[in-house]
């Protein structure tokens, strides 16, 4: 067998060549590495990964200024926050109720403010009003009424001042055509007939307003008097607020309050004289002072050699011997009839002074000397009463216990009472005592007294009269008989059954304040004419309080039993009671509810 050879190792050179000769082989792919010891894992195939996808060539740049610009982000704009509501400015007049104003009795001189009743198609229909019918503006609010002489005031819930009447000195504090403002357009003829503002210095607002027989004042918030008008005497002869200036035709500052102490508690007019309570308890009064008013100045006459000085007169002062007569009490509330003044005292008591003619004082006449009272004197026969109001010959005055005392002259049935003879001019009972004629158990809140009449409300929402209706005074609708008792007051349809509120008296008018039947008013309503009403005054001021005493004081009044009128409140009104007052209103003829209707739509169709 032959022998194999080993081949021989190629040199170096022809190594190289060969190598280059051969081609390059491609290097084998690794196989995956598997798991050590997993046989199933090594056999497994491995995965086939996806083809990544190709990328396309991207566009040439283009220039900065050819590119678009992205969107911008939109901002979410808050939506502005709504304002917060003011809050609304505290009420001058706290826990009393806005009310609607109404007029009735005689408007020869515009005091019923319903406009010249020259210049109407019917001028019936404006100078007399016999019944209250509709509000005398439909926007208008009130707080407070008074009447003057021949025009009227009203305060209302915003505390401004309204007037409206005879403007001829003054008296409604604002620019008119007539006597007062001469150089006044003829086009603005009548303007004082209907009501006006008239603004206080300033613009302040008001919160008391009172009238007398030519002048007007009123109670600003800075606490301060404002006054407009003059005064009269006895003869006619006017006297302005100051030296110079006889007729002062806008509100002018009369008196300022030298604390808070001193500040305007409660303010009333008489006829030609003012007064004024501080919250010190303080009595000021200012005016004519010829029938002893004032209660301050000595005894003098028109004729006489000494007479006052102006200042004496017109600036309010205080009444220095009040405390002699009301004792060591502080005074609380103050009224005012046409010629007379009184004061009632934290415990009851009660002092007067001015005209006593007719007993109006309440005091009984001995000579001729008890006719005027120049200084206060104590009235023992008023003592214990709330509330008082004054006329010209009579007054009305009501006790803590609910009970309607009246005094004084009888004539036309004013003082309400059946043991007195009304057709005696002569005469005079100056013993208080209970006025009859109202319903059993009747509680009175308001309480007023004019020239010839007089009138109440009850808690009822009822408003009462009696006295003469000569002048449409008694609401009542056209018939001029007196009422010697009270008579309530129908109501017309356009009236409906509102509450009555207050009532009070000017020389040939009256006025009411009513509201909703729910809405409940202070207890007796706001004071500060000739015709005064007895209430607390419409104010931010805290109306008076009468402390009650430990024991009722007892005196011949309040012994007195009262034939119709008791403590008790009145029962609430039932549902008959529409049908019982649309039943009275049938019984009185042309005035009834059904021709004030008829009336009302020819109107609105005319």
């Amino acid at each position: 067998m032959p022998r194999a050879t080993r081949a021989k190792p190629a040199t170096k050179a022809k190594a190289k060549e060969e190598a280059a000769d051969k081609p390059v082989e491609e290097p084998k792919p690794k196989k995956a590495a598997t798991k050590r010891g997993t046989k199933r894992a090594a056999e497994e195939p491995a995965e086939e990964k996806e083809p990544e996808p190709v990328k396309e060539p991207s566009p040439p740049a283009e220039d900065e200024d050819e590119r678009p610009k992205p969107a911008a982000k939109r901002r979410r704009v808050a939506e502005p926050k709504a304002a917060p509501k003011p809050k609304p400015a505290p009420s001058l007049f706290p826990g009393q109720p806005a009310l609607d104003l109404f007029m009735f009795g005689t408007n020869s001189f515009g005091a019923l403010g319903l406009g010249d009743p020259e210049g109407a198609d019917d001028p019936d229909t404006r100078s007399q009003v016999p019944r209250p019918k509709l509000p005398i503006s439909e926007t208008l609010k009130f707080v407070q009424v008074v009447c003057g002489g021949m025009h009227s005031v009203g305060l209302t819930a915003d505390g401004d001042v309204y007037t409206w009447g005879v403007n001829d000195e003054g008296a409604l504090g604002r620019k008119t055509s007539g006597t007062c403002w001469e150089n006044e357009s003829e086009k603005n003829k009548g303007d004082s007939f209907v009501p006006g503002q008239a603004t206080l210095p300033g613009g302040l607002k008001a919160v008391q307003v009172a009238a007398g027989d030519g002048f007007t004042f009123a109670v600003g918030t800075d606490g301060s008097l404002y006054g407009c008008g003059h005064f009269k005497d006895e003869v006619g002869a006017l006297s302005g607020f100051t030296a110079d200036v006889k007729v002062q035709g806008l509100f002018i500052q009369v008196w300022k309050p030298e604390s808070l102490r001193d500040r305007i508690k409660k303010l009333v007019c008489g006829a030609r004289h003012a007064v004024l309570l501080t919250n010190r308890g303080d009595v000021l009064t200012w005016g004519s002072g010829s029938q002893g008013q004032l209660g301050r100045v000595k005894p003098y006459h028109q004729d006489s050699e000494h007479q006052p000085t102006a200042e004496q007169l017109f600036k309010p002062t205080l009444v220095a011997h009040l405390p002699y007569a009301l004792g060591s009490t502080q005074a609380v509330d103050v009224a005012c009839g046409a010629y007379s003044t009184f004061v009632i005292g934290k415990n009851g008591a009660v002092a007067a002074w001015g005209l006593n003619n007719s007993g109006q004082l309440g005091i009984a006449k001995e000579n001729n000397d008890d006719n005027l009272k120049w200084e206060p004197v104590p009235v023992a026969s008023l003592k214990g009463v709330a509330h008082i109001a004054g006329g010209e010959q009579h007054t009305l005055a009501l006790t803590k216990k609910g009970v309607l005392l009246s005094f004084g002259a009888a004539t036309y049935g004013m003082l309400g009472r059946r043991d007195v003879d009304t057709n005696t001019a002569n005469e005079i009972h100056p013993e208080p005592k209970p006025v009859d004629g109202l319903p059993e158990g009747a509680k009175v809140e308001c309480i007023a007294a004019g020239t010839n009449v007089s009138a109440c409300t009850t808690s009822d929402g009822d408003a009462w009269f009696w006295g003469s209706n000569t002048n449409l005074q008694l609401a009542k609708g056209t018939d001029e008989d007196d009422e010697t008792v009270p008579k309530k007051m129908g109501r017309v349809k356009q009236f409906g059954y509102r509450r009555v509120h207050f009532v009070d008296f000017g020389g040939q008018h009256g006025a009411l304040l009513a509201g909703p039947q729910g809405e409940v008013g202070p207890t007796a309503g706001a004071g500060g004419s000739a015709g005064a009403a007895a209430a607390p005054p419409a104010a931010a001021v805290p109306a008076p309080v009468v402390a009650k005493p430990a024991a009722e004081p007892k005196s011949a009044a309040a012994e007195a039993k009262p034939e119709a009128n008791g403590a008790a409140a009145a029962a609430a009104a039932t549902e008959a009671k529409p049908a019982e007052d649309e039943k009275e209103g049938e019984k009185e003829g042309a005035e009834s509810m059904e021709t004030d209707a008829k009336a009302a739509d020819e109107a609105a169709a005319a």
